[in-house]
């Protein structure tokens, strides 16, 4: 499948989130951040300590259902409802959850399954938040 755009597109990820497409194309009037460490997580009770079918499960501090596009951050750097552009990514994700290893710079991205929030692993990426 080809994409049309004027960015350079790679793929950096294939799982069931599909295929992730990165460019270099930054907001160029958007707010800089700064360097953040990026991980992932997902519903499951390893990231989120919730069990499939209890409380609040799958349910972000916002309340809405996770989905992709979604991250915690710590309310303190970026409030909830702030949309986020991260290094790499074609996404605007915005701010829906928080984690309590979610400190100062981190920010933690949704992923569908736990296994792609681990191949995702931990990484430093440059955030800036879209106006």
């Amino acid at each position: 499948m080809r994409i049309k755009t004027k960015y350079k597109l790679l793929p950096i990820l294939v799982g069931s989130v599909g295929l992730i497409l990165i460019s270099k194309y930054v907001y160029g009037s958007d707010k800089y951040l700064g360097i953040f460490e990026i991980t992932g997580y997902c519903n499951d009770k390893e990231c989120t300590g919730k069990s499939l079918g209890g409380k609040g499960y799958g349910i972000t501090k916002s309340g809405k259902v996770a989905k992709w596009g979604m991250v915690a951050t710590d309310l303190k750097v970026i409030p909830l409802g702030t949309k986020l552009k991260i290094e790499g990514f074609d996404t605007v994700f915005v701010s829906e959850d928080i984690g309590s290893a979610i400190k100062k710079n981190k920010i933690d991205i949704w992923f569908p399954t736990h296994q792609d929030a681990l191949n995702w692993g931990r990484q430093k990426r440059k955030v800036w938040i879209v106006k």
